[in-house]
């Protein structure tokens, strides 16, 4: 015990007339409390058990989320946006047509409306000698 004493003091830089005081006791360990421990069970145990399968947990919870995902953010999305309902069709119909179907339109109405205009596609095509001089004629008088 003194050599352990003198040990210390010297790794202290003991000084007696500063006031130091080292005291070195021989204490014996006491294992009673660890004898109580229960060894298995508790918070530890369900820890390592976790940590044993971290990986599986790890790529179960990220199908999970993408599970759920899909299921509550992609599919109501999709399902928004391909339902259509009878009020929609009708709207689109009010829309602006494209310049094809415009024409395509008008053009049917003036076939079925005005024979005039087919009868003058036929003068025309049965005289066009005298239909050429005509337009000549127009165009010097402006």
């Amino acid at each position: 015990m003194t050599t352990l004493e003198s040990i210390v003091k010297r790794a202290v830089n003991f000084d007696e007339a500063r006031g130091d005081r080292v005291e070195v006791a021989n204490i014996p360990f006491n294992t009673d409390k660890l004898a109580e421990m229960p060894e298995a069970g508790g918070v530890h145990s369900i820890l390592d058990g976790i940590k044993a399968y971290g990986s599986y947990i790890k790529y179960f919870m990220g199908g999970l989320f993408i599970l759920l995902t899909f299921s509550y953010v992609i599919r109501p999305l999709i399902r928004w946006l391909t339902d259509t309902s009878w009020e929609d069709v009708e709207l689109l119909e009010h829309l602006p047509k494209t310049i094809a179907e415009i024409e395509r339109q008008y053009m049917n109405k003036e076939q079925e409306q005005s024979p005039l205009v087919t009868q003058a596609a036929q003068i025309i095509k049965n005289n066009q000698s005298d239909s050429t001089q005509l337009v000549q004629q127009w165009l010097n008088e402006e």
